[in-house]
């Protein structure tokens, strides 16, 4: 065992090189080697773009909202008045956000809420009656109420409450006329660090000094048909106005750079993520509240809304020579490709195979041998891979 253990470890192997006239194998040697560096030109270096670096894009976007809105009947209506005016500055919450923006779409408005007692909300609270009230002695706070049980039952038949007065009635739904045709200026600043390149969506390409639409201004409507694939085309006319919706933009910037950088211009991909099948929920909605200055009085709303949110993503590529020397080189390995296939071939699938195996392997004494002794092997090696 030892023995066999040593013998193994003190061997070298070394290439050995023998030249077989066979034509058919020739052309398959060269067919193989010349699929290799079509593979490695053509494909990993020229299609696959190899001779070039890749530096991810990073930037920001700012966005501007412009719109007039309204909440009434703004289609059959004897006095303006009657109608209650919003515009962008009432219905953008937060005013400032960071690569995002909330349109309201619908609210629910509870107008100089007191801390007091008041009747619960049937949809909230259990149901009683002044003869038995044990169903609101069960609990004194519930998750699905707005305030405390008091034990009592209120004048609507169901529990009374000790909380903010008048409570909430989201039932209440206060649609807002015209945001579909709100429009929304997108500003992208990128910047690409290792080309030290800073691009944007600013072009003034009509010449007018005005933003262009679908360059960089885009209506809520457009941007909700982007975003369905076309099934929605009026925000107004679905349930998107009451319910809300979550839409991802995605900003585009994958540019060749070793063209003009002007023609470096960012695509958008619209989705809307939210309203998954099978889901308990879908759109969006949240709470807010307003105090007075002395914090017992507020205003309560709750609003529902577009809430569209923008990454960047993408990458610019440009030549460099490190870049094509590491694409080369490493094509470079799949030449050894054909010597396998040739060498499998030459060993296996011909009439004298054995003899070019023999030839091609062969165990030589780590002695020294005379030039004499090693030009007879040769010869006799000659002699055989000769004879037909």
């Amino acid at each position: 065992m030892c023995q066999k253990l040593c013998d193994a470890l003190c061997q070298y192997k070394s290439v050995r090189f023998i030249q077989v006239k066979n034509k058919k194998l020739a052309a398959i040697y060269y067919t193989v080697l010349l699929a290799v560096l079509g593979y490695v030109i053509g494909f990993t270096i020229i299609a696959q773009k190899g001779y070039q670096q890749a530096d991810e894009v990073a930037g920001t976007v700012g966005v501007k909202i412009k719109g007039s809105s309204s909440v009434g009947n703004d289609t059959n209506f004897t006095d303006i008045t009657s109608l209650i005016p919003f515009d962008s500055m009432d219905l953008i919450r937060p005013s400032m956000e960071e690569n995002a923006f909330f349109l309201t779409t619908a609210m629910t408005i509870t107008p100089n809420q007191t801390r007091g007692f008041c009747d619960g909300n049937p949809s909230e609270t259990p149901e009683c009656t002044v003869e038995d009230a044990s169903a609101c002695k069960e609990e004194f706070y519930s998750w699905n109420s707005q305030g405390m049980y008091t034990g009592e039952c209120g004048s609507n038949n169901h529990c009374q409450l000790y909380t903010w007065c008048p409570p909430e009635d989201d039932t209440d739904l206060e649609v807002l006329n015209n945001v579909g045709k709100f429009t929304v200026f997108m500003k992208m600043d990128v910047t690409f660090d290792r080309w030290n390149i800073t691009l944007s969506n600013t072009k003034d390409k009509n010449g007018d000094g005005h933003p262009v639409s679908g360059y960089n201004l885009l209506t809520i409507n457009e941007i909700v048909s982007k975003a369905t694939d076309g099934a929605i085309q009026d925000i107004s006319a679905s349930t998107l106005v009451t319910e809300g919706a979550i839409i991802l933009v995605s900003s585009l910037w994958y540019c060749d750079l070793d063209y003009s950088e002007e023609y470096c211009e960012s695509k958008f991909d619209f989705r809307r993520i939210d309203g998954l099948p099978d889901t308990i929920t879908s759109g969006f909605n949240y709470r807010t509240v307003t105090y007075d200055i002395s914090k017992n009085r507020r205003l309560l709303e709750k609003l529902h809304g577009l809430r569209v949110i923008f990454v960047i993503e993408g990458e610019g590529r440009k030549f460099h020579l490190v870049a094509l020397s590491t694409t080369f080189g490493a094509g470079l390995a799949y030449l050894g490709i054909a010597t396998l296939i040739c060498d499998i071939i030459l060993e296996r699938f011909l009439p004298r195979s054995r003899l070019y195996a023999e030839a091609k392997h062969r165990e030589v004494d780590g002695g020294i041998a005379s030039r004499d002794e090693v030009d007879d092997e040769e010869n006799d090696e000659s002699q055989a891979l000769n004879t037909p």
